[in-house]
């Protein structure tokens, strides 16, 4: 039985903001109308199914940091610290889910904006993301290594229940699509590194370094232009706020996945505010209430 909200969005019963998971499974923020079964799914992939790449954000705001001080870098006061990290912060949770690209674009612009780096200093959006990826590949070296040698199951790596979750979503005849502003190879390695490529098919999508192309609204539109689906019958899971409202403006089942990637199976209550505040139709911990979550899905 999924458990249910206020119109406000506050908790009744489900995942507890404390971060301590009750038995209870799903909070239901709006009970998913009339309609047909679930027959596609969509899914995020970093802090969504697998967490691999935990404490990007705390990489991208270190960079962030460093590259909009320049040469101030070193010499900085903590007001002006405290400002620029403001900044970025607010970047990071508004961007999250888009691609790289994106992201970077928007550090190029608060770069010059803050003029601490000379003109003819400040790098282009390719540039920032050169940096970025470079230091978040040192931040999950040990991690890939570990799974690729044994050292670690891959089932550390994933959100709990994740990989059966999926598995009985294909049982039960759901076509399953991963999305994600992650670059496209890096996607698919790592989906076939933990042991779910073969679910997907083939249907995996990420960034293709071309700042125009947003993977998963691309992605939405296909789905539902090619398969004359009603919008009702696609779910649309991500941990990020523009998966969430791109699901929203389509008319598709929102569901936030608001996991905690350092402590597993734990609630993340920022994730889940801003997973609220973009329009999630039902918030999870994680899949292990598979059996609550099939049901809103209508199967």
């Amino acid at each position: 039985m999924a458990a249910e909200t206020n119109p406000s969005g506050a908790f009744d019963s489900s995942c507890d903001p404390s971060g301590v998971r009750p038995p209870a499974d799903v909070e239901v923020i709006r009970p998913r109308g009339s309609g047909g079964p679930i027959a596609h799914a969509l899914f995020d992939h970093d802090g969504t199914i697998s967490t691999l790449r935990e404490g990007w954000e705390r990489v991208m705001e270190t960079m962030m940091v460093r590259e909009i001080l320049g040469p101030r870098f070193a010499d900085a006061d903590e007001p002006l610290r405290a400002r620029v990290r403001g900044r970025v912060q607010g970047l990071i949770e508004e961007t999250t889910g888009h691609q790289t690209l994106v992201q970077m674009q928007a550090l190029a612009e608060m770069v010059r904006e803050f003029g601490f780096v000379p003109g003819g200093e400040v790098l282009d959006l390719h540039g920032y993301k050169a940096i970025y990826a470079r230091e978040l590949a040192a931040m999950m070296r040990g991690r890939l290594e570990d799974v690729r040698t044994g050292r670690r199951a891959a089932e550390e790596f994933l959100v709990p229940g994740a990989a059966e979750f999926l598995r009985l979503l294909v049982e039960q005849g759901v076509k399953l699509y991963l999305a994600s502003g992650t670059d496209v190879e890096d996607v698919r390695d790592e989906a076939r590194l933990l042991g779910y490529e073969d679910l997907f098919e083939g249907r995996i999508y990420g960034a293709v370094g071309d700042i125009r192309v947003e993977a998963k609204q691309a992605v939405i539109e296909s789905i539902l232009r090619e398969h004359e689906l009603a919008p009702a019958e696609l779910a649309v899971l991500g941990d990020g706020p523009v998966e969430i409202r791109l699901a929203r403006q389509r008319g598709a089942l929102a569901v936030g996945v608001a996991s905690d990637e350092v402590h597993p199976g734990r609630l993340n209550p920022a994730k889940r505010e801003r997973l609220v505040r973009a329009g999630a139709d039902c918030i999870v911990c994680d899949y292990r209430p598979a059996q609550a979550l099939l049901a809103i899905l209508g199967k």
